[in-house]
């Protein structure tokens, strides 16, 4: 991996740990002090959303574990400007539902039930590590990759090519219990086979029941409270019938 600085590892957080990754040196973030560092940055938050290839990987993300969500709809309510950088990544991942967290490690030590997970390139760049394919002994292994865009195609590449343009940190996402597909039991609006209206009308019908045994009592109320106050007015005031006031 070269050794270049690259403003996409521009972490916002200080020296700390990072899931699944343990303690990130010091040496890993670029100094964005350095001469040249700084005017990257400019360029590469000129870049609309369209070309973000780290957000695009994380719509990929979404669609995998069965929730997608747009690219908009991820950044939204977010305050961030430009392209994403890794910490922002992981914000806005946890916020959609999502266990994610970033981990330094090389291609080949990423395990198989952590994939697919995003791997962070050179010069902002990302893809989706998808799966390791089988490989004769003694050849480079062969990854399945997705490159980010709107129509995420799928290629091959070996590890060693990766690992060329490879940082080094990778981001992995799994959905958190009441985000997983098996967790949501009740999609009677998106059946295709219901009904538009019984389904929907079926679906709530214990707020529907609770709101008119509410309705009923707050009546049955209304008209007791009318009654007394009738007898007590027409019968018992007129009569100067003080005992039967006090009874009631």
């Amino acid at each position: 991996m070269s050794d270049r600085q690259d403003p996409f590892l521009d972490f916002e957080s200080g020296a700390g740990s990072r899931e699944g990754g343990g303690e990130v040196p010091a040496g890993a973030r670029p100094n964005l002090e350095a001469e040249g560092a700084v005017d990257a940055i400019p360029e590469l938050d000129a870049v609309g959303v369209d070309h973000d290839a780290l957000l695009h990987s994380m719509v990929y993300l979404t669609r995998h574990h069965g929730n997608e969500r747009s690219a908009d709809s991820l950044l939204d309510g977010m305050p961030i400007e430009g392209l994403l950088n890794p910490d922002q990544a992981v914000r806005v991942m946890r916020a959609a539902g999502y266990n994610a967290g970033l981990m330094q490690r090389d291609i080949g030590d990423i395990h198989a039930l952590l994939l697919p997970a995003i791997l962070l390139l050179a010069n902002g760049d990302a893809c989706v590590l998808v799966r390791r394919l089988d490989t004769p002994k003694g050849q480079s292994p062969v990854c399945e990759i997705i490159m980010p865009g709107q129509e995420f195609h799928t290629c091959k590449a070996s590890e060693a090519e990766l690992a060329q343009e490879y940082l080094g940190f990778a981001l992995v996402a799994t959905p958190l219990p009441e985000q997983a597909p098996g967790a949501r039991q009740e999609q009677a609006l998106l059946d295709p086979n219901g009904h538009w209206l019984w389904g929907t009308l079926r679906r709530f019908l214990p707020y529907y029941r609770s709101a008119m045994l509410a309705a009923l009592l707050s009546n049955v109320l209304m008209l007791v409270t009318g009654l007394v106050t009738s007898v007590i007015y027409d019968k018992v005031i007129p009569h100067q019938g003080f005992v039967t006031l006090w009874a009631l």
